[in-house]
């Protein structure tokens, strides 16, 4: 019985990956009467082969429901799994984790944002009794960022009071696991911006962070001006800062020089539309730093910005 239902159960799952569902459906239904055979009869020395064979058996059962638009049946076949299997071999664990991110997946992208939560979480749940403790190199470490990530992103699009709370209990997980994770950085800015009144230092930092681990393209430092301009609203001081940051890597990843005279005005602009005192001689201290950074001259512009500011002459 165990050689023919492997036998049935990698057919059925060809059947499912080909699009030939109804003959999928036949052979699971033939193969239900061997796991249930196996389920009561199998011996001591065979039970964990038997509950593994089991538990393919309906994930195989899940998968073809959802293929076949039945989500229902896919959570009751997924029910249906038994938990000794899953808990006590890690690689099914990370199959089923698979599994439910792959319905996950799809529904997002078919619009279903509940249903794709909601399968996300299963995935995370299953991704995490597949982790082995300071395994960080493991796929599903990886894994684990992708569907996260989904998931927060899915309670967002359903823009109610509950899954807000959700998708910002879920990010503070997310940024817990991957601090320096960029997709991750970005997520949680952009989640910050569209809050209320957010914790302007966190956001600072985080932000100052993602200047250190981003690539600097044109479109990367026009992302980066927009989270500066969301910080302006709270302190000047931090926008110079993050600026300066910023200022200082720009020799080091391009030569683009167009690019430090417009951060350096701008930061001129901040600093002398701001009315704190404090920001002019930051200010100074950027174009020392950009200055010996450098190790060469500014360029003419940028020269006359500093000017400006070491006057102490507001443009």
């Amino acid at each position: 019985d165990i050689k023919i239902l492997q036998l049935s159960l990698r057919s059925a799952d060809l059947c499912i990956e080909s699009g030939t569902l109804d003959l999928s459906l036949k052979i699971l239904e033939r193969a239900a009467v061997r796991v249930e055979r196996l389920e009561i009869f199998s011996g001591d020395d065979d039970v964990p082969i038997g509950r593994t064979l089991s538990a393919k058996y309906y994930m195989l059962r899940t998968l073809l429901a959802w293929h076949q638009t039945r989500p229902d049946l896919a959570e009751h076949m997924l029910c249906m799994i038994p938990e000794e299997a899953i808990n006590n071999d890690l690689q099914l664990a990370s199959e089923l984790a698979d599994l439910c991110y792959n319905v996950g997946q799809q529904a997002f992208s078919k619009g279903q944002f509940d249903l794709a939560a909601k399968w996300l979480e299963k995935a995370a749940k299953h991704n995490s009794r597949s982790l082995n403790a300071g395994d960080e190199n493991s796929p599903n470490v990886k894994l684990r960022l992708i569907i996260l990530h989904m998931t927060v992103r899915a309670y967002l699009e359903q823009n109610s009071g509950e899954s807000r709370t959700k998708s910002l209990q879920t990010l503070e997980i997310l940024i817990s696991y991957y601090p320096n994770e960029l997709a991750v950085l970005i997520l949680w800015l952009e989640v910050m911006m569209k809050q209320g009144n957010p914790d302007h230092r966190i956001f600072y930092n985080r932000l100052e962070t993602l200047v250190h681990v981003i690539e600097l393209t044109d479109t990367n430092i026009k992302i980066i001006l927009s989270y500066i301009q969301k910080l302006q609203e709270w302190s000047i001081e931090m926008c110079v800062r993050t600026l300066e940051q910023l200022l200082l890597r720009m020799p080091v990843l391009s030569d683009n020089e167009q690019w430090i005279d417009r951060l350096f005005v701008i930061s001129i602009r901040l600093s002398t539309s701001s009315g704190v005192a404090d920001s002019l001689s930051l200010l100074d201290a950027v174009a020392t730093h950009l200055y010996d950074y450098l190790m060469k001259p500014l360029s003419q512009t940028t020269a006359n910005a500093s000017l400006i500011v070491r006057l102490g002459i507001n443009p």
